[in-house]
Parts: structure tokens; C-alpha cells; sequence
């Protein structure tokens, strides 16, 4: 609500929402994947971007901001924020888990622009991953990641 002419959910605010912020339609049609009849009749009036691919599981308060993003986690916890041109998607399989390709993210994770994530490997809560940083090891709880190669700088 903080970015829409709406103080309050209601039917206008999802219209809005679905006209005027794009990436929200994305987020949208990710969400109600499972209600083919909702999803269906949406599409026919507005078209999902083709330029913001989103899978994986993620929980509620996920956010994209802009367009041009590939986000493929494996899983991501409570508000997941992602900025324009990040890519998170499959890598190596991690040493603890080789079946997982994919990232999986924490609670409150937020990437800033042009990052790439990818391989298996855990990312902790309350993360930052900074602008154009390249990450491709875990990343512990309370960080900010930075730079190619990646940089892990304590809170």
C-alpha cells in the first residue's frame, strides 16, 4: 500500500496494482498459480511480463521492484526483496545437500541490483547482498555481501 493512491486493500488497489506495477502482475500470477480459473481470467485482460521469470518457493511479503530479473530459489523465507537485473538460479550442488541446486534464502533478504546468486547454498536471515555482487558460498544470518568476488562484511 505504501507505493499506490490507496489507503486500504481493496478491489481498486488490486486493480491499480495490476495495471500500473508491473512487476506486482508477475508477483501476482506467481501467487495464484493454483487457482486456474483466477489466473486464466487475468491473463486474458493483462499479459505477464516475459521479462521477470519467478519459481521456487517463496514466502508472503515478496517484492520486485523493477523488471528484468530471473528469481529461481529453491526456497526464500519472509520478505524477500528483489531489485532490477538480479539473477538467482541453479549452480553447483551444495556439499551438505547434493541435490539442491537452487539458493535457499532466509527470512527479511534483500538483493540489490544486477547481483547473481546461484549454486546450492544458504543464505541466512536479515542479508543484504549488495549491487553487482556475485555470490556463490553460504552467506550467515545478519550480513551485508558485497563485490566480485563476494565479500561478507558483519553488522
Amino acid at each position: 500500500l505504501d507505493e499506490i493512491p490507496y489507503s486500504k486493500n481493496c478491489i481498486g488497489a488490486l486493480n491499480y496494482s495490476l495495471l500500473y506495477i508491473k512487476p506486482y502482475r508477475n508477483v501476482f500470477y506467481y501467487r495464484t498459480n493454483k487457482s486456474v480459473f483466477l489466473r486464466h481470467i487475468s491473463r486474458v485482460f493483462l499479459k505477464p511480463l516475459d521479462t521477470i521469470e519467478i519459481h521456487g518457493s517463496i514466502g508472503q511479503g515478496f517484492r520486485v521492484y523493477h523488471n528484468y530479473s530471473v528469481i529461481n530459489p529453491y526456497s526464500a523465507g519472509v520478505n524477500f526483496t528483489v531489485n532490477h537485473g538480479v539473477t538467482i538460479g541453479k549452480g553447483t550442488p551444495n556439499h551438505d545437500c547434493q541435490s539442491i541446486v537452487d539458493p535457499i534464502f532466509g527470512d527479511n533478504v534483500q538483493i540489490f541490483s544486477n547481483a547473481v546468486v546461484f549454486g546450492g547454498i544458504k543464505i541466512g536471515d536479515n542479508v543484504k547482498i549488495g549491487a553487482g555482487a556475485v555470490v556463490n558460498k553460504d552467506v550467515p544470518s545478519d550480513c551485508t555481501v558485497v563485490g566480485n568476488p563476494m565479500k561478507i562484511i558483519k553488522q
